[in-house]
């Protein structure tokens, strides 16, 4: 566990996310509602499905469960000033080992949106995620026309990486998704180091035109008449 539960949550200037609580019911159920068909053209159907009270029960117990476990955040977003809830935002698939990397999505209610609150939110989770979490990649995708959620993402410091090809199930079809990341600098740093360091290697280990091999004592040729090294040096001690 990465730390007690009730005392979990992030806060910025002006939002905090943290845990939900079967007390936030109505507030989410409010927000999933009012905002159905504004996030109907970017999620998957599944989205827009169950807002019972039952069903957001069973997704706090899941929430709860899977920080425990160290496998998921699921948080919901609330205002500091009036604790009015706003949305929600995710971190999926946490991987560690080798990986050190999780999924990120989002959503925010329509009355909340193009305020600022969610991008405030993604940079906070992305500091915590990097620090707090000690990850070290974080990915997201969304819709190549939903270029709200583009802007935010890199905005917060997300960078495109490619195109995924019929990625989710939106509105009843399979849809293409543009992929982004956002990279820890000191693993972006240590990935270019290494880039570099095999680049020089593997022009140090090419033989040039000629037969000539780099580092050949003297610059002289080797040619097929010439015996091993390991024969030369057992000569000499002859």
């Amino acid at each position: 566990m990465w730390r007690r539960i009730g005392s979990f949550s992030i806060k910025s200037e002006r939002i905090e996310l943290r845990l939900p609580k079967r007390s936030d019911y109505v507030g989410w159920a409010c927000q999933r509602r009012a905002s159905r068909e504004f996030h109907r053209p970017w999620v998957p159907t599944s989205f827009s499905g169950d807002v019972s009270r039952t069903g957001f029960r069973r997704w706090v117990n899941q929430a709860h469960r899977t920080f425990s476990e160290g496998s998921e955040l699921n948080l919901l977003l609330f205002r500091n000033a009036d604790q009015a809830l706003l949305g929600s935002l995710a971190c999926k698939n946490i991987r560690r080992g080798t990986v050190q990397c999780g999924t990120l999505s989002f959503w925010i209610g329509r009355e909340y949106a193009r305020m600022g609150y969610m991008s405030e939110a993604v940079s906070a989770f992305v500091n915590h995620a990097f620090t707090s979490l000690d990850l070290g990649r974080l990915e997201a995708a969304c819709l190549p026309e939903n270029r709200a959620s583009r802007g935010l993402l890199k905005k917060t410091g997300f960078r495109e990486e490619g195109r995924a090809e019929a990625y989710l199930k939106i509105a009843g079809a399979w849809r293409d998704h543009i992929l982004f990341s956002n990279i820890r600098e000191d693993r972006r740093e240590s990935a270019r180091r290494m880039e570099t360091v095999t680049g020089r290697r593997s022009s140090q280990d090419e033989i040039p035109p000629g037969g000539r091999a780099a580092g050949d004592g003297g610059g002289r040729s080797v040619s097929d008449d010439d015996p091993p090294r390991h024969t030369r040096r057992l000569r000499r001690a002859i």
